[in-house]
């Protein structure tokens, strides 16, 4: 039997739900349009103890749909290091500078929603970087009739369970049937629902949908969780490896890459129907840690590579 690989890491398992497969964002394109209408960049805020992981599924549905702009995901990190609205303003306009946008689409989840209900509230000049804003299961953001901006009400709507009765953003929310907290951002009924708000019309499916395998291209972060900061001064070794006992193949890696202050890795060129195992090596720690995926049938440039701290 084909040996399943999961991520693992020497003297620490962080299992990660089905939620937390690997992703991808649609690349840019300047004329990003459906039925004369622009559809813009969508970027995703985390929670309480989140990050840009959780919405890696998401971003693969969005490029399976054909969705015409970038997906990204803000590994928040503590206010004591940068205040929220500092974070979101420097990470909203390096997005737009990318896409050649002058607004964005929000999701946010949990704590996020209230950082969003803040920043949006917070002046003209930040609420007017979001065309619309959807909440995702927020008790923190309260039950809210309107929907946040300065002056104006941005676009909004939530997403919630429906055994959270007591919140709400917006004049209408979706109530999402057996679903649990985390669950309300990754799961296929909650795509749906966001890619309706943001397009006007029902996704043409709800799988992830492969790449031309030899087209597949990775990047992501190297993070301590949940404080999302970067694991400067490490390398990270790519091997290939067989998918049926996990050995790999030849006596070098496949890439070699010294992280720097940012923690970013990539893009780095895979191959569709291949496995690997990265490895990555510390200055700070005696131990290897390892991890292993399944193939990246898409492009995906939100993996988030976690370390025991």
């Amino acid at each position: 039997m084909k040996l399943r690989l999961f991520r693992s890491i020497v003297a620490f398992v962080f299992v990660l739900v089905s939620a937390f497969v690997v992703g991808s964002a649609v690349p840019t394109t300047t004329d990003a349009c459906h039925h004369g209408k622009r559809l813009l960049p969508i970027v995703y805020v985390h929670g309480g103890s989140g990050s840009a992981a959780q919405f890696e599924h998401q971003a693969m549905r969005y490029a399976s749909n054909g969705y015409p702009n970038v997906v990204r995901a803000l590994d928040r990190v503590d206010a004591s290091i940068q205040p929220y609205n500092e974070q979101m303003d420097e990470f909203f306009d390096a997005v737009m500078a990318e896409t050649g946008d002058d607004q964005i689409f929000v999701i946010s989840h949990s704590y996020g929603s209230l950082l969003m209900k803040e920043y949006l509230n917070s002046s003209p000049e930040r609420s007017a970087r979001v065309a619309k804003f959807i909440s995702v299961d927020s008790a923190s953001a309260g039950p809210n009739p309107e929907c946040p901006g300065n002056p104006s009400p941005v676009s909004c709507m939530g997403i919630y369970r429906d055994d959270n009765m007591d919140n709400y953003m917006g004049p209408h929310t979706v109530r999402l049937t057996n679903h649990g907290h985390t669950q309300c951002v990754t799961s296929a009924e909650s795509f749906v629902e966001q890619y309706k708000f943001f397009t006007g019309k029902e996704p043409k499916t709800t799988l992830v949908l492969p790449e031309p395998p030899s087209q597949v291209k990775i990047s992501g972060r190297v993070v301590y969780f949940p404080a999302n900061t970067p694991v400067e001064g490490s390398t990270l070794h790519i091997w290939e490896i067989n998918g049926d006992t996990g050995a790999r193949k030849g006596h070098h890696p496949k890439k070699v890459i010294q992280i720097g202050p940012t923690g970013n890795f990539g893009p780095v060129k895979v191959n569709g129907k291949k496995h690997y195992e990265f490895t990555l090596y510390r200055t700070d720690v005696a131990f290897v840690t390892h991890y292993y995926f399944q193939p990246f049938i898409r492009d995906n440039h939100l993996i988030r590579l976690i370390p025991p701290s």
